[in-house]
């Protein structure tokens, strides 16, 4: 990124903004208050207009406060800054190295944002991603205000709003998640200079090549690194975890000042069958293995310097030794009990239900198969989760391959009558943002949905309201003009207006395909 020096007439002053901070905390106590504007400084345009007129007109003070933080609110959002009389030196933005959006993705982008729906909204950013395009500068506020708003959008944003994106994010402290280096930028550079995205990325690369080196440059900064930083990125050697990171790991897991470094430590540290963690798991659940599976009768006074829980929540279900059962099964390596027991994942499960603390079996199971991404386990416990029990599912649906998703949900159709809401929730939920249902499957739901659209019961009209507009994100194309949406005569006021929003979806998704089509 170069620099250049500004005239004085162009020159912006970084600080005349803040006075919006200290005005929306008095508009927030009361504009009827007594309240005084900060300091104006000589280079501070907006703040020796802002004294001069108050002092003009002093009786008018509450209804300017309002109209000034509005005008001030604006400016920010936009990331305007007013002329100085002060030459600065101005970064200017890098070159994109990426394509400009056709115009036809402009009324998308508009309706997508309009529409509100987080799935729809990280499809289209993704594919603009996939075809290589960035956003048109006119949208660069709006998107950088919505991620301000919305961390599930920051990293979909991040990769869009190109070179004038990330040096227009440089100027609102709100944006500063999309602040990073240029993309073309090498890595040292973006490991400096990035935003966290991008430095989260420069690990997870370095992972895939060389383990040791990614580990290494997280260490070098890691006593700098704020706590948000390094919950972050410890995350990032779950990619490439090797006997190696067992040091690294189990100091952090010892000394880190933050909570959640720590737990992320621990659960790293589990998934490593050969660390001292994952023994310690070993020696204490060991005992409590034979011909079949007790609970430990409380926990060990050492348990907390492991991250174990020495007192149940009270918000828990389970009784106090089937919480401490649990907490030892979920941190203990699975393949521990194939080689302990010499049973294959779907035969420990038959055997495991034979005991009395099946309910922390199973929902221990559960967990460490999908943060150990253990694809077996998940397919052997998927067909242990009865529809009483679907959250404990979704955890590890997206683990499974697409099909073997679909047969689970086949599975609980026979009893959509009971539970509509709670199916359509699981099918939505589990699927990745980036897949969309079987062409077969979703022909397979459509006479459920269409029932329930006709002559459904008022729960299935609740579902239907909760739930169609976000299935209508994932259904395949074919399937979507299948779907009777016009027709809303017969409706309640609030399910046609989400049939409005379902149309809008469908509409969305068949003018995505095509410009994902042309933009090839």
């Amino acid at each position: 990124m170069t620099t250049a020096t500004t005239s004085t007439t162009a020159a912006t002053n970084t600080s005349s903004l803040d006075h919006w901070d200290e005005l929306v905390k008095v508009a927030l106590v009361g504009t009827d208050r007594h309240w005084a504007l900060p300091p104006a400084t000589a280079q501070d345009t907006i703040g020796a207009a802002l004294h001069e007129r108050l002092a003009a007109e002093p009786s008018t003070a509450p209804g300017q406060l309002l109209r000034v933080a509005g005008a001030l609110a604006l400016g920010r959002r936009v990331a305007w800054m007013p002329p100085s009389e002060v030459s600065v030196q101005v970064q200017v933005a890098a070159p994109e190295s990426r394509r400009r959006a056709a115009p036809e993705w402009l009324p998308l982008l508009d309706q997508v944002m309009s529409i509100g729906l987080l799935r729809l909204q990280v499809q289209v950013l993704r594919e603009m991603n996939r075809a290589g395009l960035h956003v048109p500068s006119v949208k660069l506020p709006l998107l950088l205000q919505m991620g301000a708003g919305s961390m599930a959008l920051r990293e979909e944003i991040s990769a869009v709003i190109g070179e004038r994106g990330r040096w227009l994010a440089k100027s609102n402290p709100q944006w500063a998640y999309a602040a990073g280096a240029h993309e073309q930028a090498d890595t040292q550079t973006l490991w400096r200079e990035g935003s966290l995205a991008q430095r989260r990325q420069v690990l997870l690369d370095q992972r895939t090549t060389d383990p040791a080196a990614a580990r290494e440059r997280l260490s070098q900064e890691w006593g700098s690194l704020p706590a948000k930083e390094r919950t972050a990125l410890i995350e990032c050697l779950a990619a490439g975890l090797n006997p190696d990171d067992e040091s690294f790991l189990q100091t952090q897991l010892g000394k880190d000042r933050s909570q959640d470094v720590r737990r992320i430590a621990a659960e790293l540290l589990s998934d490593l069958p050969g660390s001292a963690y994952a023994l310690r798991m070993v020696e204490r659940l060991r005992p409590l293995v034979g011909a079949t599976v007790d609970a430990p009768l409380q926990a060990g006074e050492d348990w907390q310097t492991d991250q174990l829980e020495l007192k149940r929540p009270a918000y828990e279900e389970l009784g106090e030794r089937a919480w401490c059962l649990f907490q030892l099964v979920r941190r203990t390596p699975l393949s521990w009990w194939e080689q302990h027991t010499g049973k294959s994942p779907a035969e420990i499960l038959l055997w495991g239900m034979q005991s009395d603390w099946k309910d922390a079996l199973l929902r221990a199971w559960v967990q460490a198969a999908a943060r150990q991404r253990k694809a077996v386990w998940c397919e052997a416990l998927i067909e242990h989760v009865g529809n009483e029990n679907r959250s404990s599912a979704q955890a590890m649906l997206p683990l499974l391959a697409p099909t073997q998703r679909e047969q689970f949900y086949v599975r609980c159709l026979p009893d959509k009558r009971r539970d509509l809401s709670g199916l359509l929730g699981m099918i939505v939920a589990g699927c990745p943002a980036d897949q969309q249902l079987s062409r077969d499957f979703s022909l397979r739901l459509l006479p459920i949905l269409q029932t329930s659209l006709a002559k459904g019961k008022q729960f299935q009209q609740d579902a239907l309201r909760a739930h169609l507009p976000s299935l209508m994100c994932i259904l395949h194309l074919d399937s979507l003009r299948l779907i009777e949406l016009d027709d809303s005569s017969h409706h309640t006021y609030t399910l046609a207006d989400c049939l409005m929003q379902c149309i809008q979806v469908r509409d969305c998704r068949e003018r995505l395909a095509q410009l994902a089509s042309s933009s090839a």
